[in-house]
């Protein structure tokens, strides 16, 4: 009887097994990575491109302008003037808009008396740009316009911002100097996102189911710094503590916006409550803007109304005063 061979290869099927187990998440982490990276790319590639043309209306006179920002991108603006004698608000709309869509907005600021001035903001519409960044380099188109009415405008000015817009204000907050701070009567943030981890999951909130979301948004945070410039991860509720104590600050939420719900607002809101209004109605995302379209602006019209201050019969001095000073400033936070 021969004796069994003392050379043959034992079997290990667990290590077969484990292979299999290896190879299949070592596939499932480079699929993973691969689409973080292409939907990373996909979201701040810039918006398709569209050329403008300055509408006819017949609340105010309207100009086309071009701004020049500080890093050379060009920056298109409108104008609508209803008196050269009254405060200029600064118009700037939310993710994939243009100043196309602030025109019912510019009209709600006309009917109450105020002039304003209509960004697109870039990588946006028929600005130059490529890469959009949420908010961070469209700081740089705040102050191109704060640029441009110190040396076009004598009144005061204020900032109104929706989403995007409204981190493109909060990101601009610390570069803003004294003398730009003394002309500017108060900031409007709808829809504020306090930081971009919080809003990209919120995102993949919307169209995944929770343990997808949570890779999703993960994934995002990591490959987003593929293409966002240096700072682009900063959070604009950091750059909010730069607006100087005075400055009244109205904040508008919607209980039904999933993008940036009213608790982001309330973030804002608890950092500094002595000036700041916060306003909170049953819309979704940027509501308190589209219902410009739909009903002529009546959520704005009904919070603004009381807040903003009357018109200054000329520019700002040394005592120059915030809206509302010495008078109730808006609705009491609810």
């Amino acid at each position: 009887m021969e004796a069994p061979d003392q050379t043959a290869p034992l079997h290990f099927p667990w290590r077969r097994r484990a292979k299999y187990a290896l190879g299949a998440s070592l596939a499932l982490l480079l699929m993973w990575a691969g689409a973080s990276i292409a939907v990373a790319e996909r979201l701040t590639r810039r918006s398709p491109f569209r050329p403008e043309e300055l509408p006819a209306v017949d609340w105010a006179h309207g100009t086309a302008v071009s701004l020049h920002a500080r890093d050379g991108v060009t920056v298109p603006a409108w104008t609508f003037d209803v008196d050269e004698a009254s405060p200029t608000v600064v118009l700037l709309h939310p993710n994939g808009g243009s100043r196309s869509g602030m025109i019912g907005l510019a009209r709600v600021w006309a009917r109450l008396g105020y002039n304003s001035i209509a960004l697109t903001q870039r990588a946006h519409g028929d600005a130059s740009g490529e890469r959009n960044d949420f908010g961070w380099s469209a700081r740089l188109d705040v102050l191109a316009a704060l640029d441009w009415l110190v040396d076009h405008r004598t009144t005061p000015l204020l900032l109104h911002g929706a989403s995007l817009g409204a981190a493109a204000i909060c990101f601009a907050a610390p570069e803003i100097d004294d003398e730009r701070w003394s002309r500017i009567q108060g900031l409007i943030l709808e829809s504020p996102y306090s930081d971009l981890g919080t809003a990209t999951r919120a995102r993949t909130a919307l169209r995944l189911p929770r343990g997808l979301a949570s890779a999703a948004a993960l994934g995002l945070e990591l490959t987003a710094p593929l293409f966002l410039p240096e700072g682009a991860g900063r959070a604009p509720i950091v750059g909010f503590d730069s607006v100087p104590e005075g400055c009244q600050v109205l904040l508008l939420a919607g209980t039904r916006d999933r993008h940036a719900p009213p608790a982001e607002a309330r973030r804002y809101h608890g950092r500094r409550s002595a000036d700041c209004t916060l306003l909170v109605e049953g819309v979704g995302h940027v509501g308190w803007l589209t219902d410009t379209q739909r009903a002529d602006g009546a959520l704005y019209l009904a919070a603004l109304r009381p807040w903003v201050a009357p018109i200054p019969a000329e520019g700002p001095g040394p005592d120059h005063k915030s809206p509302g000073a010495g008078r109730r400033t808006g609705p009491r936070a609810r």
